[in-house]
C-alpha cells in the first residue's frame, strides 16, 4: 500500500521531476568530477551537552505520546528546542549567521500555523529495517554522497519517484536520498524506528542559486516541517524556510543516529570526512559483506574524484 497521505500531497510537484531510468536523474551542481567534496561538518553522537537538544529518549517520548491522527508542528519541536537546534547548527559551522537564520524562528511559527503533522495510519507498516535516510534537500551534495554509498555496497535510491514510494519498496533499499525524502521526514521517522539519518546542508543563498541554475525545467518546491511548502523557492521567505526546516529536522531526529554535513564549508578534508562517515556506519553495525575491500575501493574512488 502506498504511503498515500504525504506522497499524494507531494505527487503533483515531484511527478514532473521523475526521470526515465530507475528513479535516477541528472542532478544538481553538486561536486562531481573536478570539484572537491571537501570540508564537512558533522554530528555523529549528539556531541553537544545542551539538554534542550533532541535526544533519542526525547524523540521516542514525543512519538509515543502523540497517538494517532494529526498534531501540531510545535508539539513535535517546541520553540525552545527549535532555538537550541538552530544554535547547534550555527555553532558547528553548518550554517552561517545571516538574515535567514535571524528570521528562521518567525518563519517556523508561520509554517506551524499552516501545516500539521500526520501520524502514519493503520495502512502504513512500521519496519525494523535499519534504513539510512538523508533528509537533506537536493543540491546539497546528495548525488555525490549517494555515489559513495553505492560503492560501499548499499542499495541506493537517489531522487526516488515520489508517487511510487510504499513501505515495501522502501524496504528494498539500504539508503534513500533527495526528493521526495525531505517531504516525508516526519513519516519516515515513525515508520523506521531503527533508521540512521543523514542531513546534507548548504548555505541557503548558494542552495537556492544552484537550484535555479540546475533545475530550470523542474518545479522548485522545498521541504517544510512535516511536509512540502505551498510556496516555491522563488518566494521571499524561501531561505528562512530552508533554515527552519533544517533546524526542525535537527530537533526531531535522534541525536545518536544523526550525521549532519556541509560539503561546502572549509574546515575538513575529504579524507577526514570519509573516515568519519565510515566510523559512523561501523558504530551502528552497518557494514556490508566484504566491508574492508568495499571501503578501500570507495575511498580510492572518492578521493581520486575529489582532486
Amino acid at each position: 500500500m502506498y504511503i498515500a497521505a504525504m506522497v499524494m500531497m507531494a505527487s503533483a510537484v515531484v511527478q514532473a521531476n521523475q526521470c526515465p531510468r530507475g528513479g535516477e536523474c541528472p542532478s544538481d551542481s553538486e561536486p562531481q568530477n573536478g570539484v572537491s567534496l571537501l570540508q564537512t561538518k558533522l554530528q555523529t553522537n549528539g556531541t553537544s551537552n545542551n539538554s534542550k537538544e533532541s535526544s533519542p529518549q526525547l524523540t521516542e517520548m514525543v512519538l509515543a505520546g502523540m497517538g494517532g491522527g494529526e498534531h501540531t508542528i510545535l508539539e513535535t519541536c517546541p520553540v525552545e528546542r527549535f532555538n537550541a537546534s538552530l544554535g547547534w547548527l550555527l555553532n558547528q559551522g553548518l550554517l552561517q549567521e545571516s538574515n535567514s537564520t535571524s528570521l528562521a524562528l518567525s518563519r517556523y511559527l508561520e509554517i506551524a500555523e499552516q501545516h500539521r503533522c500526520a501520524r502514519p495510519g493503520s495502512g502504513w507498516t512500521v519496519s525494523d529495517k535499519p534504513l539510512i535516510i538523508n533528509v537533506g534537500e537536493g543540491t546539497t551534495g546528495t548525488r555525490s554522497l549517494a555515489d559513495v554509498m553505492r560503492k560501499l555496497g548499499y542499495r541506493t535510491c537517489h531522487w526516488c519517484r515520489g508517487d511510487q514510494l510504499d513501505p515495501g519498496e522502501i524496504d528494498s533499499y539500504d539508503y534513500i536520498t533527495d526528493r521526495p525524502v525531505p517531504f516525508l521526514t516526519w513519516e519516515l521517522l515513525q515508520l523506521y524506528p531503527k533508521a540512521l539519518f543523514f542531513m546534507t546542508m548548504r548555505e541557503p543563498v548558494d542552495w537556492r542559486a544552484s537550484r535555479f541554475s540546475n533545475h530550470k525545467k523542474h518545479p522548485q518546491a522545498q521541504a517544510v516541517p512535516c511536509g512540502i511548502s505551498n510556496q516555491s523557492i522563488a518566494s521571499d521567505n524561501a531561505l528562512q524556510t530552508y533554515v527552519a526546516y533544517s533546524a526542525w529536522a535537527k530537533c526531531v531526529l535522534p541525536a545518536d543516529r544523526l550525521l549532519v554535513t556541509n560539503f561546502f564549508t572549509n574546515d575538513q578534508s575529504d579524507s577526514e570526512f570519509f573516515d568519519m562517515l565510515i566510523d559512523f556506519l561501523q558504530v551502528h553495525g552497518m557494514q556490508k559483506p566484504g566491508w574492508d575491500m568495499l571501503v578501500a575501493d570507495a575511498r580510492d574512488a572518492y578521493l581520486s574524484r575529489a582532486h
